[in-house]
């Protein structure tokens, strides 16, 4: 009943977010830009955003086979969707956990390894963003002088890369750190907690006792990532040119979408009481397109399209999703 009642207040919270940035930015022109959008774009952009999906569970089937954890690739993309879908209702993101528990319990994979196999990548991923996130913000200083003169215009964008970078390196000590392992253990001897703490420790020295194959396929996990960008520019692109999005810019629109794409991403990991940073990752938008001379209600349209465009793509994996938080006995 708890969670209940804490999605519930996270949906409102977000839904108030959003009809706050309507309100404020013009709903009705919002919608105008909505009701033009070009079908045939937004239906591009989802099939891209479909095969990232793909390359995203022929990563983590990667390092499953290697564990010794053989799956039909048909069984990961649905386990990897779930997850997804999850992490569509869930702040900053977190339900993404959810493939792991779907591996475990729809298919019989071990849990740990399966929690190897999600969190290597994904620790890839974070640092991918940083580091290309931290250049959209020198491009966008570089580009209109007066923005990072005004704090509040910067505080969303730090927040992020802070948000981001903390969660990089609690993964990697996860992963890779007997000595952060060392320091969880300490917590085994308090009253409350302690037995939690127990089953904690045991399930990351499983964990780490896996993580060698992230080392080992680490090439290939690069590849992926780097055709994972390609696929979310083109489909963030693609977004761009349904909406008819004029950017002044003296980049090529793809690249600049390619680097505006993992600064605004991850203002959804900022852990907000919204629904994966709904209102947040608007707002960003709002903030940084209108620099580029794009009106701010088609920002905010623009944002929206591209929360719930991936969501529609996402409820490919409810079936599984419902499978694994309610197995059958």
């Amino acid at each position: 009943m708890q969670k209940k009642t804490l999605l519930a207040i996270e949906v409102v919270l977000s839904i108030a977010a959003i009809a706050a940035i309507l309100y404020f930015v013009g709903a009705q022109q919002v919608i105008s830009s909505l009701s033009r959008a070009n079908l045939f774009f937004l239906l591009l952009a989802a099939f891209f955003y479909l095969l990232q999906g793909v390359l995203m569970a022929v990563r983590i089937n990667l390092l499953l086979e290697n564990l010794n954890e053989r799956l039909p690739l048909k069984k990961v993309i649905s386990s990897h969707f779930a997850g997804m879908l999850a992490s569509d209702f869930t702040p900053a993101r977190t339900g993404y956990f959810t493939t792991a528990f779907a591996l475990n319990i729809n298919h019989k994979v071990s849990l740990d390894k399966a929690m190897v196999a999600i969190l290597g990548p994904q620790m890839l991923d974070f640092i991918f963003k940083v580091a290309v996130g931290s250049l959209a913000v020198l491009f966008i200083i570089y580009s209109v002088g007066g923005f990072a003169n005004n704090p509040q215009n910067m505080l969303g964008i730090v927040v992020g890369l802070a948000a981001i970078a903390f969660m990089v390196l609690i993964g990697l000590l996860t992963l890779f750190s007997k000595k952060f392992l060392g320091f969880i253990s300490k917590f085994v001897l308090f009253p409350v907690f302690g037995k939690y703490v127990q089953k904690l420790v045991i399930f990351v020295n499983q964990i780490q006792d896996s993580s060698f194959v992230v080392v080992e396929k680490l090439p290939q996990l690069l590849l992926l990532l780097a055709g994972l960008w390609v696929m979310k520019a083109l489909e963030w692109y693609c977004y761009g040119i349904a909406l008819g999005l004029n950017v002044n810019t003296t980049l090529p629109l793809i690249i600049f979408f390619a680097f505006l794409q993992p600064l605004i991403v991850m203002l959804q990991f900022v852990p907000t009481p919204t629904v994966a940073g709904a209102g947040v990752s608007e707002a960003g938008l709002a903030l940084v397109l209108p620099l580029f001379l794009v009106p701010v209600p088609l920002a905010v349209a623009y944002g929206l399209v591209a929360r719930f465009v991936p969501l529609l793509i996402d409820l490919v994996g409810v079936r599984e999703a419902v499978s694994a938080i309610s197995p059958r006995s």
